[in-house]
């Protein structure tokens, strides 16, 4: 059976994506070792710099992924539905348009979800990832927001950005989840309705 033309991204991403949590965890057990234990945390300062360089270096490589994977999803959507309204060079490239990109992480999204769902074989997934991916937005929002005011006579902000960040992975990586699943099965279902029609034809 052939793949679909996200299959091989979407497993890349997931693998990257986990690996994002693993090391998310490990800053924030480390960020509450600093507060209840600083002695303890002065033997570990050099790997806990190693760990949020690692965490900077991963949003690159996620970002670079991501965008990468939802022009191959809607290049799957376009071979699924010919007259999907967003084209796959629009999903990608929209991405890098200055004040565009900030409404398009929720126009994509709103389309992605509103087609999965009017699909029978989907729907279930469309609406889940129609509830977490609000959620996977915010919790980023807020974590982001929090990297901005953060100051060491507050220590407090870092877990709180730390734990934001360890939730915002979860919700993408249960966000992603849905529209790999959803993917699949259409990509079955386009397989077995192309077959169906050669056989036809014959």
């Amino acid at each position: 059976m052939t793949q679909s033309n996200s299959q091989s991204i979407s497993k890349i991403l997931t693998i990257v994506l986990r690996a994002v949590f693993f090391i998310s965890v490990i800053a924030l057990i480390n960020t509450t070792i600093y507060i209840v234990n600083f002695p303890l945390y002065a033997s570990i300062v050099t790997f806990d710099r190693v760990i949020m360089q690692s965490i900077y270096l991963f949003y690159v490589v996620v970002s670079i992924l991501y965008v990468i994977w939802i022009y191959k999803v809607h290049k799957d959507l376009r071979s699924f539905s010919p007259y999907y309204p967003i084209s796959p060079g629009e999903a990608a490239g929209f991405y890098f348009i200055p004040i565009l990109n900030i409404y398009w992480q929720f126009h994509v999204p709103v389309k992605l979800a509103s087609f999965l769902k009017k699909q029978s074989l989907t729907s279930g997934y469309g609406t889940t990832f129609a509830v977490l991916w609000p959620i996977a937005l915010l919790f980023g929002f807020i974590q982001n927001g929090l990297n901005l005011y953060k100051n060491y006579s507050n220590i407090s902000i870092f877990l709180i950005s730390d734990l934001f960040l360890v939730l915002f992975v979860i919700m993408l990586l249960r966000t992603n989840a849905m529209v790999i699943k959803s993917m699949e099965v259409l990509h079955a279902q386009h397989t077995e309705d192309s077959s169906e029609d050669t056989i036809a034809h014959i």
